[in-house]
């Protein structure tokens, strides 16, 4: 992934990519940042990280290993197995696609994220020590 990080940084390529695991989900709502925060198309990272997501009239229930992470549409605040946080960019809805700020989501369900400025690249990289079968 260094390479790959320097490749994009001397071609001076800085457009969001993003690997979750050392795969490349398949968004079909390109990714996007809103208040400095990255947002995700959810069904493209729930997928990639082995794990399901329900929704049901504007909430999301995110569910990986034994973790639980409940966002609404347009709401500035989430659910954290069943502990209120409040967040800095609410979930929102493009080209009917739902977004969700993917560091939020991801480090609650034990994921580090980290973030190559310089390429643009988005790594994922799961700490539950329980990664998802290819796919």
């Amino acid at each position: 992934m260094r390479d790959l990080k320097h490749l994009y940084r001397h071609m001076g390529d800085r457009k969001l990519k993003i690997f979750v695991n050392g795969r490349h989900p398949n968004f079909d709502v390109q990714p996007t940042v809103q208040n400095g925060r990255t947002l995700v198309p959810i069904r493209a990272l729930a997928q990639t990280l082995g794990s399901n997501v329900v929704y049901n009239n504007g909430q999301l229930a995110f569910k990986r290993n034994n973790k639980t992470v409940n966002l609404f549409v347009n709401r500035p605040v989430a659910v954290v197995n069943g502990d209120n946080v409040t967040l800095d960019q609410s979930v929102t809805v493009v080209n009917g696609r739902t977004l969700v700020p993917l560091r939020f989501v991801t480090e609650n369900l034990d994921c580090n994220v980290d973030y190559a400025f310089e390429s643009g690249i988005i790594t994922v990289s799961d700490t539950s020590g329980q990664e998802a079968a290819a796919a």
